[in-house]
């Protein structure tokens, strides 16, 4: 149809068959030419399409595993988060472990410590000793008891003191001989039946003397009558028995010679001996010892100012003891003008 028209128009101009097949020749090329063009725009278009659809795909793809992502990441954050909770719950739980462990150390401690103390303590009970009998008291039940003792079958006047469940018992008078003696005796409270172990004598016999013990480690014999070149005199010398060395040691002597006087410690450094007996009179005298300088400074005279002077102080063989950080009570006795 192009040629025929083509031809048609040519032939009305007068020109030739073979020009008019060239031309329409020439146009037919260009046209194809035209249509392979389209065609290869038509595939890239068509391989663009199909790119797009791809691309689609893939970013449909890469949003839902986004999704995905972004679903695992909370849930990761969620139990990162429990973690971290469970984590401190953990610390605290641990901390709190710590401490129960100090505090049930702390708690065991102070259980083996009462512990110990309880079988340390000196049990409540009141000792008294004449001749071969111990007597008791106990302050807890309120029951008394009685242990006798052959080995003191022949004394009397001695003296005794307690170191924690230990009593120790010196000096007295052999109602056999009528001579003073020296002997030393420990009396395990907790094992009475078995009877006295002999200990170190003391260096001077003595009777009517005190006894008064520091911090459960020495033991001080105060005063009393002693036996001289063959004559029982009443003296001053003071002996200090060291409990662990089992030793006795002369120290500073008291200012007067007494019989029976009443002594306790102080703050756990001095000693007080109060009244006393001597030549047929009760004493009111009242002296004092620094243990920690007894060898440079020795018994000091303590002179009371008050006025009216206390008479209370004369009396023998009373009992003493510090009550606070300020007093000293002394009780009971002898003094026959002044107690009842």
């Amino acid at each position: 149809n192009l040629s025929s028209g083509i031809t048609n128009k040519k032939y009305a101009s007068g020109e030739s068959m073979a020009g008019t097949l060239l031309i329409v020749k020439k146009e037919i090329e260009m046209r194809m030419a035209k249509l392979d063009k389209s065609q290869n725009i038509l595939k890239r278009s068509l391989f663009m399409v199909n790119s797009k659809k791809r691309l689609a795909g893939l970013w449909k793809s890469l949003f839902r595993y986004a999704q995905e992502h972004k679903l695992l990441s909370d849930k990761m954050h969620i139990c990162l988060k429990s973690m971290e909770e469970i984590g401190l719950k953990l610390k605290k739980q641990i901390i709190q472990m710590v401490y129960l462990r100090e505090d049930l150390i702390r708690k065991k401690e102070l259980m083996t410590r009462s512990l110990v103390e309880e079988r340390n303590r000196d049990p409540p009970i009141v000792y008294f000793i004449h001749e071969q009998v111990i007597c008791t008291y106990d302050l807890m039940a309120g029951t008394a008891g009685k242990q006798v003792l052959p080995q003191l079958q022949y004394l009397k006047s001695c003296s005794h003191m307690r170191v924690k469940k230990q009593l120790l018992i010196s000096g007295g008078i052999s109602t056999k001989s009528n001579q003073i003696a020296s002997t030393l005796y420990l009396l395990n409270l907790t094992q009475m039946h078995y009877g006295l172990t002999m200990k170190t004598s003391m260096l001077l016999g003595k009777c009517h003397h005190c006894l008064v013990g520091l911090k459960n480690k020495v033991m001080y014999s105060l005063c009393g009558n002693a036996e001289v070149n063959g004559l029982i005199v009443t003296t001053t010398i003071v002996e200090k028995y060291v409990i662990d060395a089992n030793v006795w040691i002369n120290t500073s002597s008291a200012n007067n010679p007494k019989l029976d006087p009443s002594a306790c410690t102080y703050a756990n450094r001095y000693i007080y001996m109060f009244g006393g007996y001597f030549d047929k009179e009760y004493l009111e005298g009242i002296e004092m010892l620094d243990t920690e300088n007894e060898l440079e400074v020795g018994w000091m005279r303590i002179h009371i100012t008050k006025e009216p002077k206390p008479p209370q102080i004369k009396r023998t063989c009373g009992g003493c003891i510090q009550i606070n950080s300020e007093m000293i009570i002394i009780f009971g006795g002898k003094n026959p003008g002044l107690l009842n």
